[in-house]
């Protein structure tokens, strides 16, 4: 009996010792695992807090054209062409544009259509006011933004279902 007691023990004593590492082992874990957690839950706020913000693309100027995000784009079929008689000097300058709009299709859904439409008019209008100008008036790069400008403000006025937002010269050859 007394060897049965001493067993007893000694598997007590073991168990006891062994408790403890398991206890510790176990707290240690469940510990790890809050942390987990944790850093999940965290992590979700974070991304919640970046992600429920809509991108709004900041305005910003980049040279002379305002950063925006990009429009449809109409471009006239035909180049615009003119002659400018330099008197003084006896010489005819020949003058090649190639012109587009840019416009917000979100907002003027049928401007695309309109423009197509009424494009004979469109360019009746951008031809008389090149006709208006000089030869240095549309070739210099200070006047072209002018040019450009005018363009804008004049193709607007006439329009039904919209405004243009720029004006685009994609190509320009002179002699």
């Amino acid at each position: 009996m007394a060897e049965e007691r001493e067993e007893l023990e000694t598997e007590v004593q073991q168990e006891t010792k062994e408790r403890p590492k398991i206890l510790k082992i176990l707290g240690y874990s469940l510990l790890a695992l809050v942390l987990v957690f944790l850093t999940i839950a965290i992590s979700f706020l974070v991304s919640s807090k970046v992600l429920g913000k809509k991108y709004e693309p900041e305005k910003q100027r980049f040279g002379e054209y305002q950063v925006q995000p990009p429009g449809a784009v109409f471009k006239f079929k035909e180049p615009f062409m003119v002659n400018y008689v330099d008197v003084e000097e006896q010489i005819v300058h020949n003058v090649v544009l190639h012109i587009a709009f840019e416009y917000d299709p979100k907002r003027y859904k049928n401007l695309g259509l309109e423009l197509s439409q009424r494009e004979e008019q469109l360019r009746d209008i951008i031809l008389s006011i090149l006709y208006d100008k000089s030869f240095e008036e549309v070739t210099s790069k200070n006047r072209l933004e002018d040019l450009k400008e005018e363009i804008k403000d004049k193709v607007n006025r006439v329009l039904l279902d919209g405004k243009i937002r720029n004006v685009y010269i994609t190509n320009m050859n002179f002699s």
